[in-house]
């Protein structure tokens, strides 16, 4: 069996998804940024090869603020993190309106009208968003629930009301 490989390298974190043929989720993983990026790909990387034969990676994507740790030399797709995320979404959650994406340096929103079909609305902020990530982490700490299920209880919200 094959596999492809996602990783998006951004300021605070580093996250790898691995799908198998079918496209279902074979692994996840995070590594915090503390030394450099590509230290923290580095920790995925070696992770993922202890569960799994590297060469049975069918093909690699990049994305994020740090994908230049990845040499081209290897020859791993290059993909905007909007396109990134909201392609992951709308493969586990088909009927997304509206993606927020909360980082350590950023914030973005991605409004979906129609999932691939339609052009989608993205808006960031690189100026207001720093801490805000760190902020959501301490939440999550304080109400006893890890990211993974802070993220399950943020996609179970729903909108009460109608935008103008």
């Amino acid at each position: 069996m094959g596999y492809y490989l996602g990783v998006d390298i951004g300021s605070v974190n580093a996250k790898l998804a691995l799908i198998d043929e079918e496209s279902r989720v074979v692994q996840f993983d995070t590594e915090k940024v503390t030394s450099s990026p590509r230290a923290a790909v580095s920790s995925l990387i070696a992770r993922l090869g202890e569960k799994l034969d590297l060469k049975a990676i069918i093909a690699a994507g990049v994305s994020g603020s740090g994908r230049a740790v990845i040499p081209k030399e290897l020859g791993w797709a290059e993909y905007s993190s909007s396109l990134a995320i909201g392609c992951g979404l709308l493969h586990l959650c088909p009927d997304v309106k509206t993606i927020i994406r909360i980082e350590g340096q950023s914030t973005m929103v991605i409004d979906l009208e129609d999932g691939l079909k339609k052009p989608w609305k993205v808006a960031s902020n690189h100026f207001c968003a720093v801490g805000t990530g760190g902020f959501l982490e301490q939440q999550a700490y304080r109400i006893g629930v890890s990211m993974e299920d802070f993220a399950s209880l943020a996609r179970k919200c729903r909108v009460l009301h109608h935008r103008k």
